[in-house]
């Protein structure tokens, strides 16, 4: 089978690899002609240089331009070195990547930038301290009220590094209640004293990298929307993805995704993109790969 594309993709396309970067090689794979015709079953993935490379089946490829997967639409807008073979269909396909090119593809594109703006949410919440301790808590006075569910109704609350208790003790005798806070009570605040977050992974790379990819998304469709190219490598706004990829504008986030959401909504507002996917020029792209034209 012909190899169309092999190309670097991941951080050294975007041009924000360090030195512990992994190599990430993506391919388009030209499709049988059999396949074509449905004499033989489409493949859709398939790894053949390793595990950090790759292919896609040519049918594949258009299936995923049409959904707007942004694995192979960044694959149309590398800088010339990052394109490590081009046979003579994989040419075709490049000289005439404009054609699929749609604001119906732009949408999707937001909706992935979204689903990952919504990852570094969770992420955030996840990583917070004071509710890893709360949810520690919780779930210590959780088997201690089941265990004393005729006596006790004990809650508590985390603020400022501090535990305050409140609750409810029901028919207690003082002596029941001081053994009741000489032992178990006790030892739930003994627990929260020694809760080590340090023992909890906080992925704070994982959220700084997410943060990178939501404005290096935004700024991928704006420029799509206003300029109808896909601009992988981002050397105008290099030194800001640098920084959100290595948490140095992790506190200016907020700020940094307003402006790129205002610049969003203005590239979609003046879009020079067409509405929708011309089929048409898609045949006639299909047709000149396999020399029926």
């Amino acid at each position: 089978m012909e190899r169309m594309l092999k190309v670097y993709t991941g951080s050294i396309s975007y041009g924000l690899d360090t030195k512990d970067s992994d190599i990430d090689i993506r391919g388009i794979i030209k499709n049988p002609v059999e396949q074509l015709f449905g004499i033989e079953s489409d493949f859709r993935l398939e790894s053949i240089d390793g595990k950090d490379t790759v292919y896609f089946s040519l049918l594949h490829t258009i299936k995923l331009l049409m959904s707007g997967s942004t694995n192979v639409i960044e694959m149309f807008g590398l800088k010339p070195e990052h394109y490590i073979e081009v046979s003579d269909s994989g040419r075709i396909l490049l000289d005439n990547k404009h054609d699929f090119y749609n604001k119906k593809i732009v949408d999707k594109m937001a909706s992935f930038a979204r689903h990952e703006q919504q990852e570094v949410n969770r992420l955030q919440f996840a990583n917070n301290k004071e509710y890893l301790e709360q949810d520690s808590l919780n779930r210590s006075l959780a088997s201690f009220n089941k265990l004393h569910l005729d006596t006790c109704d004990i809650q508590a609350r985390v603020e400022d590094d501090t535990v305050k208790v409140y609750g409810e003790l029901k028919g207690l005798t003082v002596k029941e209640f001081q053994n009741l806070m000489n032992s178990e009570i006790k030892g739930i605040i003994k627990s929260y004293n020694n809760f080590d977050a340090s023992k909890i992974e906080i992925k704070h790379k994982k959220i700084h990298k997410k943060m990178c990819q939501v404005i290096r998304l935004y700024n991928m469709i704006y420029d799509l929307n206003t300029t109808g190219e896909v601009v992988t490598y981002r050397e105008k706004d290099h030194d800001l993805l640098m920084g959100l990829k290595t948490g140095e504008y992790a506190e200016d986030y907020n700020k940094i995704l307003e402006e790129a959401l205002k610049n969003w909504e203005y590239g979609c507002r003046n879009s020079v993109l067409p509405d929708d996917l011309d089929k048409v020029k898609l045949n006639n792209v299909m047709m000149q790969i396999y020399g029926l034209r």
